[in-house]
Order: structure tokens, then sequence, then C-alpha cells
């Protein structure tokens, strides 16, 4: 844009030029680029608003389904503990003691998870793929719902069956926002990819 600028500065200057046609181009071209600049950031603007707005009712969801899952724990240990008598070697439902497993558990899937985000590929022009997003956060959470399970089960001894049943409300709200996030980024990465071009 600047060096055509100079270029017709340079060709009015020696006479080569109409100089009110070149400045009318020139301020065509301005004006395009300027579109183009604001249509580009109300494209992105718009997404960021419904991501987030996308992103908010997710996380309300799945703070919910914590609540409820953390209930349903603490009703189950007590239904255990009462099954199995009072001289039963089951340790009392203790959130922190959970968090602490839980927390051990989970240290081992952080490598993995930058792994499988980082092979991520964005798709050819004007597509962005998120099948890849969903696969990833998938085995992800996978990962993590064994070691809540793993968790679960090594505290509380809880049957594994109800014990994913338990989890899968809260693993689908994960899910969600996961795939929201990496859509989001996948979307970001492809726009500059294209603004590189």
């Amino acid at each position: 844009m600047l060096i055509h600028a100079l270029d017709v500065l340079l060709a009015a200057r020696n006479g080569n030029l109409d100089v009110v046609g070149a400045t009318n181009n020139i301020a065509s071209k301005v004006q395009g680029y300027a579109q183009d600049q604001l249509e580009d950031l109300a494209l992105k603007y718009a997404l960021a608003s419904d991501t987030f707005e996308e992103l908010r009712d997710a996380l309300s969801n799945a703070v919910a389904s914590a609540e409820a899952l953390r209930i349903q724990l603490q009703t189950e240990v007590e239904l255990v503990k009462r099954s199995k008598g009072d001289g039963a070697e089951r340790k009392p439902f203790d959130m922190a003691a959970f968090q602490e497993r839980f927390k051990d558990e989970i240290d081992g899937v952080s490598g993995k998870l930058t792994k499988e985000f980082s092979a991520l590929r964005l798709g050819g022009p004007g597509e962005v793929k998120t099948t890849g997003c969903v696969q990833a956060v998938s085995k992800v959470l996978g990962w993590v719902e064994d070691g809540f399970i793993n968790s679960v089960i090594g505290l509380w001894g809880l049957p594994e069956d109800t014990s994913r049943q338990h989890f899968r409300p809260l693993r689908t709200h994960l899910e969600r926002i996961f795939v929201i996030i990496c859509r989001f980024f996948l979307f970001l990465q492809w726009r500059t990819k294209l603004m590189l071009l």
C-alpha cells in the first residue's frame, strides 16, 4: 500500500499521472483494506462473544454437575458404610482426601494431554476441523475418568460401574467445555494462518 502511494506521488511529480484519479485509486484501496480489517475484527468479535457465552453456559452446567456428583458420592459412601456395619474399615467421606488422591492420579495425565492437543492440525482453507478436538478431548477425559474411578475405589471402595455412572454427567459437561475451547483456538490459528498468506 505504501509503495503504491509512493509510486503515485513520484508519477504525479513528474507530470505523468492524473493526481485526482490516483488519489481516488489510493483512497479506494485504503477503504477496501480498512473494510477488510473491520470485517475480520467483527467476525473475531462475534465468534469470541458467542464462544464465551457458550463457555459460560457449559461452565455453569459443569459446576452444578460437580456439586451433584459430590452429593452422590457422599450418599454412596454413607450407604456402603451402613451396609458393611459399624465395624467396617471404610474411610469417612472426606473431600480433601479425595482431592489429594485425585490430584496424584491426574498428575500423570498432564504430559499426555499436552501431546494430544499439540498433535491437532488445522483443516484446509475455509475449514476448521473439530473432529480432532473431540477425539483428543474424549481420550483425555477417559484418563481423567479412570483417575476418578481409581480414587473413589481406593478411598471408599465404591463399585466401579456406579462410580462411572455418577461421573458421566460431569464428563459430558467437561467434554463440551474443552471442545469449545479447542474449537476456538483452532479457529484463531486458522485465521492467523490465512492472514500470513
